[in-house]
């Protein structure tokens, strides 16, 4: 058993975490169970394993209402002043050099897009996590003046590393600069 107080996930609070973890001789790897917590705010269950011997690693995560700062590094080419909060889930799979997420999030809070300078609310869609793909389908924002828009498209990358954006906004008098 593992207790970390204030764990961080790129450089973003999940909560205190209680780990418990065990060697499975059967399937060769290291069981991982956690559950990190945030006072009363959030919650976040971790339930997975690393192999070495198969090179693996899968780790899925449940969120509930965790902090989503962890955004401002892990896509800091783009982002920063990321806020807020997520509910979902994720899995985060493969070998330790080329690790990839699949999964869903729903964020809410506020980010500011750093190529055109300007700070969005994020209203509550879902964010799709797929193989080298962090997908927006009609996402939608609101600017600081109340205009609203929305995103398609996606956050690229090659085993998260190597990030390129493309996108496709539809807006009605949303700021963007």
């Amino acid at each position: 058993s593992l207790k970390v107080k204030s764990l961080t996930f790129e450089r973003g609070l999940i909560g205190d975490l209680d780990l418990k973890s065990y060697w499975d001789e059967e399937e060769k790897a290291i069981i991982l169970k956690g559950d990190a917590r945030e006072g009363n705010e959030s919650r976040t269950i971790i339930d997975g394993f690393v192999s070495p011997e198969r090179d693996t690693i899968n780790i899925g995560i449940n969120a509930q209402n965790t902090r989503i700062e962890f955004l401002n590094h892990l896509l800091s080419s783009f982002i920063e002043d990321a806020s807020g909060r997520t509910s979902g889930k994720l899995h985060i799979l493969g070998a330790p050099g080329s690790i990839n997420m699949e999964g869903a999030l729903a964020p809410l809070g506020q980010l500011k897009i750093k190529p055109i300078n300007t700070v969005y609310n994020v209203i509550g869609d879902t964010l799709r996590f797929t193989h080298n793909k962090i997908g927006f389908d009609g996402f939608h924002v609101k600017d600081n003046h109340g205009n609203s828009g929305g995103i398609t498209g996606g956050v690229y990358h090659q085993n998260l590393k190597r990030f390129t954006v493309d996108f496709h906004i539809k807006a009605d008098n949303l700021l963007a600069f």
